[in-house]
């Protein structure tokens, strides 16, 4: 079997496409609901930010699959990681019924309610990236890009494997806030490097 890029973004697209479309179908159902709708600063943002990354994964995987044409393992798991920003989306959008059928939708019990798969997922997808960043280090632009690997794959851990499971142990709302605001500002952070690169 080839591994090309060529094949691969059918199959990123498909997948992207199915997440995105689910989450604006749901996005246009709370706003046709608002009334009934409790909304929540951890819902809303954690939704924002995956849905984000989601789409700068999608936009930057012809870099991140270039380097390993033809390479089979670190090719599927830079794929799986795709696949996981997908699930994890899935597993925190309010259902439709639910957003139909309840007198009162309560964002936040939404999002205590669904956050350990999504926690889960999100566990699943540092844990990939640290043993690509180990074993496939030319799979570029996966890690903070530290300067030492040795500061790099403690953090690479503690962000995208510890934090999660924390998370999926707390119940304590402003803790999960504090993770939150942290989440939107790496976002951020992000978003000013891509436009100062591309300037």
């Amino acid at each position: 079997m080839i591994l090309d890029y060529s094949m691969m973004q059918w199959v990123l697209s498909i997948v992207v496409g199915i997440s995105l479309s689910r989450f604006i179908n749901t996005v246009a159902l709370i706003g046709r609901k608002k009334s009934r709708i409790k909304f929540d600063f951890l819902l809303v943002s954690i939704l924002f930010a995956t849905t984000t990354n989601m789409i700068h994964w999608w936009f930057n995987s012809p870099d991140y699959f270039s380097n390993i044409e033809g390479k089979y393992i670190p090719y599927m798991f830079v794929f799986l990681v795709i696949i996981f920003y997908a699930i994890a989306l899935e597993s925190l959008l309010p259902s439709s019924s639910e957003l139909e059928s309840a007198d009162t939708v309560d964002f936040r019990e939404i999002y205590f309610h669904q956050k350990d798969f999504f926690y889960l997922a999100m566990a699943t997808i540092g844990l990939i990236i640290v043993g690509l960043y180990i074993l496939y280090p030319e799979v570029e632009g996966l890690a903070f890009g530290l300067e030492s690997k040795t500061v790099e794959i403690p953090v690479l851990v503690i962000v995208g494997i510890i934090l999660p499971v924390i998370f999926i142990i707390s119940y304590n709302y402003y803790l999960h806030v504090f993770q939150t605001i942290l989440v939107l500002l790496g976002f951020t952070s992000q978003v000013i490097k891509y436009a100062t690169t591309m300037n």
